[in-house]
C-alpha cells in the first residue's frame, strides 16, 4: 500500500549548460513485501530520444528500508523489460548525489556497452522481497540529469579483494586491504535492511593496510551484515560478516 506520494520542484536547483535535466523530485513511502518502481520520462509527451552525446546519469537519492535501488535506462529497441540496461545503486538514509557512468549499465541480453540512442525513460526500483512480511520503505529521487562529464567506470576497474578477520565477530575486527597508492576510503558496515551500522573514513597508505574496527560488543544478537570500502578511484569487493 502507498502511504505517501509527493512530486515537487526544487526551486534552488542549478541547471548547467552541459546537462540535460529531468525535472521534479519524487518522494514515496510504501508498506509492501514486493517492490516499488518510479518512472521518469525524459520529456513530457516525447518519444525515444538520442542522448548518446551524454556520458553520465546524475541524481540525488535517499532510501530507508532498502540498501539499494535498481536504475534502468529504458530503450525503445529492447522489448523485454528484464533485458533493459540496469545499474544497482547502493543508497543511504541521508540524501546524497550519485553519478553513474553509461558504461556501468549492463543487460542480461547483451555484453555490449549501452547505446543511448533511443532512450524513452528512466526507472528506479526499490526491491524488497520479504516474502509475506511487509516492510515500510521510503524513497526519494530528484535532481536527475544526463551530463557530458565522463567519470571512471566501475567496469574499467578490477575489484580489489579485502579480508575481514575474525568472522564471525563480536563487533571488533580488522580489515586487511592493499593499496597501490595513498587514498582515502570510507569503510561501512551495512545491515541487510540497509541500515548503516558503522561508518568511518580511513587513510590508506601505499602497500598493506590493516584497518581496525570497533563497533562495540553488545546489542547485535546474531545478524548478517556487509563490509564495504568506498573510494573515488578504486573498487573494492564487498564482504559478508556475521555479528554476534
Amino acid at each position: 500500500s502507498i502511504l505517501n506520494y509527493k512530486v515537487r520542484n526544487n526551486p534552488t536547483r542549478v541547471y548547467p549548460d552541459n546537462e540535460m535535466p529531468l525535472y521534479r523530485t519524487a518522494d514515496v513511502e510504501i508498506n509492501s513485501s514486493d517492490y516499488i518502481t518510479l518512472f521518469k520520462f525524459l520529456k513530457p509527451g516525447s518519444g525515444p530520444m538520442d542522448i548518446s552525446e551524454y556520458k553520465t546519469l546524475k541524481l540525488t537519492a535517499k532510501a530507508s528500508g532498502v540498501s539499494a535501488i535498481e536504475v534502468r535506462l529504458i530503450k525503445d529497441g529492447i522489448t523485454r523489460y528484464k533485458d533493459q540496461y540496469r545499474y544497482t545503486l547502493k543508497v543511504d538514509t541521508s540524501s546524497k548525489t550519485y553519478k553513474i557512468s553509461f558504461e556501468d549499465f549492463i543487460s542480461d541480453a547483451s555484453k555490449d556497452f549501452l547505446k543511448a540512442n533511443d532512450v524513452v525513460n528512466v526507472t528506479f526500483t526499490a526491491i524488497i522481497n520479504t516474502g509475506n512480511q511487509r516492510r515500510r520503505v521510503a524513497l526519494q529521487i530528484g535532481d536527475i540529469s544526463f551530463t557530458k562529464e565522463k567519470i571512471i567506470s566501475d567496469r574499467s576497474l578490477s575489484s580489489k579483494d579485502i579480508k575481514v578477520m575474525p568472522n564471525p565477530t563480536n563487533g571488533r575486527f580488522s580489515v586487511a586491504v592493499d593499496a597501490e597508492a595513498d587514498r582515502e576510503v570510507t569503510l561501512q558496515v551495512v545491515g541487510i535492511n540497509g541500515k548503516v551500522l558503522y561508518s568511518k573514513v580511513y587513510n590508506l597508505l601505499r602497500g598493506n593496510n590493516l584497518l581496525n574496527v570497533d563497533m562495540g560488543t553488545s546489542g547485535f544478537g546474531k545478524i548478517t551484515a556487509f563490509v564495504t570500502l568506498k573510494a573515488n578511484d578504486a573498487k573494492y569487493a564487498t564482504k559478508q560478516i556475521v555479528l554476534e
